[in-house]
């Protein structure tokens, strides 16, 4: 550029060219120079237009590649900001140039840089740094950049760690900043020390006394206070000393500013982890957490589900089951819609799927002492659990949301058990090539007999029969598959097995017969109509394997022929491994309703000696078992209804026997109505048919 050029004119050239090059990473050092150079010739207050303009240009670009290169060009923009009209101030989109010494401190990643930092913030005029201090991003970036010095020097091996020059470079920066008079910038200091010292060095005690004394100092700097408090509990709760901590998450708790949301949130709920294990149970921290999320915009998705799932272990300590199940419904419909091909995303869902798996599932809650399960403890979302993502495979994961079909079940809630049968189904079509999922669409059928869906029940029935004989995607560590086999165990996996075959007919036709049984007294010609019906449904279904559909529509064609009687029906009995005999022994034993040749004693007797047959398979299905009782109690009290002199005590014999079908205690409907219809049971007898319970897992 000539000499004879306008000297601002040369500055903001040469600082377009240097801001130019650093973006392209080109070479950048001699336009460095040159501006330098430039700018020391700059007297006029228009030249210092061109002097803010292009040190703002460059420091906004070279902050992004070499920290140390920056900082003279933020505090030349910082300081001449102040002397040029506002409409000049065009290089920043709304933001002040002193704003990017905290961009400068985000980016700070070792001693030298953060020393380099501090050196540059003190050259700056008192009014200058304290305007600095109040800056929109001051205190997140000031706790990120000191915080930073222990984060990388954690994150390497044990042996390579060298805490002393960490705490050398912490001590210089804190006797500088004792003279600016800043609590914020000296809080996140000390809490930078307090985490070597306590977690690292085992210094507790000297380390608790500095914080003492800064915590007196600084009472009337809230959020300094709340820096070091958070901050020095947060270290003692890694050390284990909770006796410690408690005072601290007391006082952070106290806090109520809007600044450091995440740190807030986390106090929270460390708070309510302390008042748990004190006795005093809480749900207020929980909830305060949540809100803190709510109304910040600087909280993650993540941030917020952490807390919920927090939440869902407080409830499950406290035994709110209910409130509980509904939490973790968010839980994990969040994490599915927020998917990230990231570990700490596949860390996330490996420990809510191991929580799933405990909650949805007593035989589950039963593997924890086998290492498959892990039981929830409160702070493991928000702890320093070692990373599960190694475990993480794509194909697992429609297991969660099946689990929570099968929660759903359990607790009654029929429609919500549907809707995440259909969640199961649309995440495993993403990344299975087989039909395991279709292993969770038993979980639909009791809504689809309630709502008289027959042809749903029997298309469930059919998929959850797919499903079964797939082998089941289980995860399984080479360490745990090693003490397996050395206890001569496989891995555990659902084998192919032949009774799957007739799942179709058990879990689908079954429970449809039944509940078109219950009109047999009132509407026969509906009855039948329905099960012609049925049948069509079957037959559209048989291709799929015509052996076992043949063997359901045989004995629904016999019950439409209306001759079928329990003298007929006593004459045969199946072998407990013959899969065909009892899913058709099933049919022809309940389908005597329909035909109603029998006497109600009969008919009685002959659903009595099938009630093992549906106590031993029904009783690990969920809550179909519960489905099939209903059913039968209705049966019987429409006739009961319909024929009240074969019953003694009609009225009193179909209240109870209602009241135990929602427990699914057939054993104990039958009982009640053996006494109804005077059949007379030893005692024996009636001991063995109350143990006859179709639901393993209760409500609750």
């Amino acid at each position: 550029m000539p000499a004879q050029m306008d000297l601002g004119l040369r500055i903001l050239i040469r600082g377009l060219q240097a801001a130019n090059c650093v973006r392209r990473s080109e070479e950048y050092l001699p336009a460095l120079e040159d501006l330098k150079q430039l700018i020391a010739q700059a007297a006029d207050v228009r030249d210092q237009v061109s002097v803010y303009g292009a040190a703002a240009l460059v420091a906004t670009h070279l902050v992004q590649r070499k920290l140390t290169a920056a900082l003279p060009f933020i505090s030349m923009a910082a300081q001449g900001e102040k002397s040029i009209p506002e409409e000049a101030r065009a290089f920043l989109n709304d933001h002040a140039a002193m704003e990017i010494f905290w961009v400068a401190a985000m980016k700070a990643d070792s001693p030298s840089d953060v020393r380099e930092w501090m050196k540059e913030v003190e050259k700056l005029p008192h009014d200058a740094r304290a305007a600095l201090m109040e800056a929109e991003f001051a205190e997140d970036s000031a706790s990120k950049m000191f915080d930073s010095l222990w984060w990388r020097e954690q994150d390497k091996p044990d042996q390579d760690r060298n805490w002393p020059p960490i705490l050398e470079c912490l001590k210089e920066c804190e006797s500088i900043a004792d003279t600016w008079q800043t609590p914020l910038v000296s809080g996140c200091i000390i809490r930078s020390q307090l985490s070597i010292r306590i977690v690292h060095l085992h210094d507790t005690d000297s380390a608790c006394k500095d914080a003492e004394r800064f915590y007196a100092e600084n009472q009337g700097h809230a959020l300094a206070s709340f820096i070091v408090a958070n901050g020095i509990a947060s270290w003692l709760l890694d050390a284990d000393r909770w006796d410690l901590a408690s005072t601290w998450l007391t006082r952070a708790y106290q806090y109520s500013g809007a600044k450091l949301p995440l740190h807030q949130q986390l106090n929270c709920l460390r708070y309510g982890q302390l008042l748990l294990r004190e006795g005093a149970p809480s749900i207020v921290p929980f909830e305060r957490a949540l809100a803190i999320g709510e109304e910040s915009e600087k909280l993650t998705i993540f941030n917020q589900l952490k807390a919920k799932a927090e939440l869902a272990t407080f409830l499950w300590k406290t035994g709110e089951l209910l409130e509980l199940y509904s939490t973790w419904s968010e839980v994990v419909h969040g994490v599915l819609e927020h998917r990230e091909d990231d570990r700490t995303w596949k860390h996330f869902y490996m420990l809510v799927a191991s929580n799933t798996a405990f909650f949805c599932s007593e035989v589950a809650r039963g593997k924890v002492d086998d290492r498959l399960v892990n039981e929830p403890l409160p702070g493991m979302f928000i702890g320093g659990i070692q990373s599960l993502a190694d475990q993480y495979r794509p194909e697992i994961v429609f297991l969660m949301p099946g689990g929570m079909a099968q929660w759903a079940d359990r607790l009654g809630k029929l429609l919500e058990a549907a809707d995440w049968v259909k969640l199961t189904e649309k995440t495993a079509r993403e990344v299975l090539k087989d039909d395991s999922a279709k292993m969770y669409q038993m979980f639909a059928i009791p809504l689809a007999i309630k709502e008289g869906r027959f042809s749903d029940a029997v298309f469930h029935a059919s998929e959850t029969s797919k499903g079964f004989l797939c082998k089941a995607p289980l995860g399984i560590s080479e360490e745990r598959r090693t003490e397996l086999a050395a206890k001569g165990l496989s891995e555990p996996t659902i084998r192919r097995k032949n009774f799957a075959r007739f799942v179709s007919l058990n879990l689908g036709v079954f429970p449809s017969l039944l509940e078109i049984a219950i009109e047999a007294e009132r509407q026969p010609e509906k009855v039948r109509e329905s099960l012609d019906t049925l049948v069509a449904h079957m037959r559209a279904k048989r291709t799929d394997d015509p052996e076992a559909w043949d063997v359901g529509i045989g004995a629904i064609e016999e019950i439409l022929a209306g001759q079928l009687r329990w003298v007929e029906v006593r004459a045969t009995t199946p072998a407990e491994d013959d899969d065909a005999g009892l899913a058709a022994e099933l049919l022809r034993s309940f389908g005597l309703w329909i035909s109603r040749n029998d006497s109600p004693q009969d008919l009685l007797i002959a659903q009595a000696n099938r009630a093992r047959l549906l106590w031993v398979y029904f009783s690990q299905m969920g809550s179909i078992g519960t489905t099939i009782c209903v059913s039968i109690a209705k049966m019987w009290v429409a006739k009961i209804e319909r024929n009240p002199f074969h019953f003694r005590r009609p009225s009193q014999t179909a209240s109870r026997i209602r009241e135990f079908a929602k427990e699914a205690r057939l054993g104990d409907m039958i009982v009640v109505l053996a006494d109804s219809v005077d059949l007379g049971l030893k005692n024996e007898t009636r001991e063995i048919f109350k143990t006859y319970v179709l639901r393993r897992e209760s409500l609750n």
